[in-house]
């Protein structure tokens, strides 16, 4: 077959692995739009903490992706599994990146906390409260690593990966919870 090159811009003709070795390298790859990475954590432990009314680190919900360009975007995904203690007060999620905190949250308003997610407490001993994470970032750095975690806000007790009640048997779960980073060049 021969190989034709036409006036929309498109080659037809070229069998797979037709082009000599350095026609394409990383830099076009990363020029077009493709997936450089994936850097991904999941945490399967059940655990409890009392943030006491203070941001505090989900365990281990944390992971670290190192851009190949500052202009690159880093999409966010996953799924924080955790309801608090107490049925009156709201569990609230949001996400560090290198110790700030990302735009991924609601809008300022008086004293309110803001969070990318939030739950009242477990009322009936058996919720498990699901959070979706699903936030396009800029990288903002390249050839250092980026430091992504989760911190949960709360009054009380939250349980993480697992429901209040938490009993012996069939009909009480345990769950997982995870972050994924992807680094898509543009």
């Amino acid at each position: 077959m021969a190989i034709v090159i036409n006036g929309s811009g498109t080659v037809t003709g070229i069998s797979v692995g037709g082009l000599p070795d350095g026609i394409v390298d990383t830099g076009t790859l990363a020029g077009s739009n493709n997936i450089l990475q994936v850097v991904s954590t999941t945490v399967t432990a059940a655990s409890n903490t009392n943030p006491s009314s203070s941001w505090t680190d989900v365990a281990s919900l944390t992971l670290n992706i190192t851009p190949a360009s500052a202009s690159n975007k880093i999409f966010l995904t996953g799924v924080v599994k955790g309801i608090g203690e107490d049925a009156v007060n709201n569990t609230g999620y949001r996400i560090l990146k290198d110790g700030s905190e990302i735009s991924y949250r609601g809008d300022a308003a008086s004293s309110r906390s803001r969070s990318f997610s939030s739950i009242v407490g477990d009322s009936s001993d058996d919720s498990i409260g699901n959070h979706s994470i699903n936030f396009l970032d800029t990288a903002g750095s390249s050839g250092s690593a980026i430091t992504y975690k989760v911190q949960v806000y709360s009054n009380n007790v939250v349980y993480m990966n697992r429901s209040k009640n938490d009993s012996d048997n069939a009909s009480q779960h345990r769950v997982a919870s995870t972050l994924t980073a992807t680094e898509i060049g543009v």
